[in-house]
């Protein structure tokens, strides 16, 4: 516990300092003196991490090396802007003053039960199937050229494994462990109970603390993991909110291009968010802003770019599972049929939780019944609140007038939610777009006829019993878990490792000689790689290769490559 909140603070003062560095080269350029606060700067400091990071990676490992580079850095500038971090701790003392009781409650809670799910390992079975072996790959190696022909989803590229590869896998100096995830949901609740304090009371905490509640019972196992679905999702609900609660927040053009296009790099399918910047760039052609357009479209371009580039070396395509953008003929290109059926993959698992082929022929009536019934009670709250918004968008139509913004941010949310139901429809993808679309109409709601003397305790109480809730699974849980863990108060003060479900489920390997490199793979479909053994892939992979899997090279740096393929 402890360590994940000292971590929490070394990432945070790394990424204001990023975010800081960006806000004095934006102005400079330009010749502005745009300002921002804490909240804006830490998701745009995680972002130019991010695409430093990303650019590292295609020359150099990202290896404890350049971790040490990043945390000189960033002491370097505290150092030098001493009078900056001072102030920083009292402005954010006093801030905190100015909350109410039951906020400074509810921030305890929220902060206690954020730590209890980000010490306990991670969950997902992604993690241990090809999570861990892209950081692997990624501590040890440059960018890897035809990367996914050892293993279709190692070319999966999202910037957030780039992220947690720089910061939390360095297995040879310290526990692996993944804050990245639980930090973000952390400062994204920090902001909305500091935000919402001016709200009507029932706005400001019932429906904050409900959508807290509901986020953690149904991702909550995502928060200690490297998963890729977390931060583009959490992106996407605090761009959304942040635009209709700040007025003037379309004014902040920095922010919402960097952060809105970044989240392309973490989540494709995340690309509606853009929109905002869009907007930006629509506002700035009217008012023939040509300069600001400009150092908009190069904004956009320098945070693109690596990813791109990471793609076309690890799959031979500029964006990878899409076989339709084919127009590149490198030796380390994955064959097309493999490319189409990792797509297939991923849209039929989403549809039936099956890879089966015949699912691919599957009407949109047939699939979705058994897609439906398919459905968690979390992911069936969310789905049916998306579904039934529109209703309570049609009655308040005259509320939206005056609330354009309110309409603008829904419709974004409604085109995401649709983008991703066609094209891998499994709502923990595009979690963010489902609950901002059933969340946004609520605030449109009038909720003044409720009797705030009455209200004022329940947040607290909801909170006390909800935490109580979740102390008790996780306690439980650790205790049936005890083999694993030993002795439960080293959590106090460090995470459970990942090594602990390695040990539990001991998983076999089998090898098999590609040139002079020994390939492994799980003995059984159910187990998976982990880090357990390196380079690691999956049985299936190396069938549909059918022996034409070969090196480029004498060395893993130098890729792989299916022989004979045109």
């Amino acid at each position: 516990m402890l360590g994940i909140i000292i971590f929490w603070v070394f990432l945070i003062l790394t990424f204001l300092c990023w975010g800081n560095i960006l806000t004095f080269f934006w102005n400079k350029a330009l010749k502005r003196n745009d300002k921002f606060d804490f909240f804006d700067t830490f998701w745009m400091g995680l972002c130019v991490v991010g695409v430093l990071a990303m650019f590292i990676s295609i020359f150099y490992p990202l290896n404890f090396n350049i971790l040490l580079l990043f945390t000189a850095i960033t002491l370097f500038y505290w150092l030098y802007n001493r009078k900056g971090f001072i102030s920083l701790c009292k402005k954010g003392g006093l801030e905190f003053k100015k909350l109410s009781v039951q906020t400074k409650v509810s921030l305890i809670f929220v902060i206690l039960i954020i730590v209890l799910w980000a010490i306990i390992y991670p969950r997902g079975s992604d993690t241990g199937l090809y999570h861990l072996q892209t950081m692997v790959w990624a501590e040890k190696f440059a960018v890897v050229p035809g990367l996914g022909n050892l293993h279709g989803r190692l070319a999966f590229n999202p910037s957030s494994l780039v992220l947690s590869t720089l910061f939390s896998y360095h297995p040879n100096y310290f526990p692996v462990f993944y804050p990245i995830n639980s930090l973000c949901f952390f400062i994204f609740f920090i902001w909305l109970f500091f935000t919402l304090e001016k709200y009507h009371i029932f706005i400001r905490y019932l429906l904050v603390i409900g959508l807290f509640v509901f986020i953690v019972s149904a991702y909550g196992t995502l928060i200690s993991s490297v998963s890729t679905d977390m931060l583009p999702n959490i992106i996407i609900c605090y761009l959304l909110l942040r635009s209709i609660i700040d007025k003037h927040y379309f004014s902040k053009i920095l922010p919402i291009v960097t952060i809105s296009v970044f989240c392309i790099t973490a989540k494709l399918s995340a690309i509606a968010i853009t929109l905002l910047a869009l907007y930006i760039v629509i506002q700035q052609v009217r008012q023939k802003n040509y300069k600001v357009i400009w150092a908009i479209i190069f904004l956009s371009i320098i945070t693109i770019l690596p990813w791109c580039i990471r793609n076309i070396i690890q799959s031979g395509y500029l964006i990878y599972p899409f076989p339709s953008i084919d127009i590149f003929s490198f030796d380390w290109k994955i064959p097309i049929d493999s490319v189409q059926a990792e797509k297939d993959s991923i849209y039929n698992w989403g549809k039936v939780r099956m890879h089966n082929e015949m699912v691919s022929q599957m009407s949109f009536a047939e699939w979705f019944p058994i897609w439906f019934n398919n459905l968690n009670k979390y992911n069936l709250g969310i789905f049916l609140a998306a579904l039934i918004s529109p209703f309570i968008i049609l009655l308040n139509l005259k509320k939206l007038k005056k609330q354009p913004i309110i309409f603008f941010t829904y419709c974004i949310a409604v085109i995401g939610v649709i983008s991703c139901f066609f094209s891998a429809p499994d709502i923990r993808f595009g979690w963010g777009f489902f609950i901002m679309a059933g969340f946004i109409p609520l605030l449109l709601l009038n909720y003044k006829f409720l009797d705030k003397r009455f209200l004022i305790n329940i947040p607290i109480l909801l909170f006390f019993v909800f935490f109580i809730l979740h102390f008790s699974s996780n306690y439980c849980q650790m205790m049936r878990e005890q083999v694993m863990i030993g002795k439960p108060y080293l959590l106090l003060y460090k995470p459970q490792r990942y090594d602990y479900l390695k040990m539990l489920e001991n998983p076999t390997f089998s090898t098999v000689s590609v040139g002079n490199q020994e390939i492994y793979y799980p003995s059984t479909a159910e187990q998976l790689c982990y880090d357990a053994c390196f380079p690691c892939t999956i049985e299936d992979r190396l069938e549909m290769t059918k022996g034409k899997l070969e090196m480029r090279g004498k060395t893993l740096q130098d890729g792989f490559r299916i022989r004979d393929f045109k």
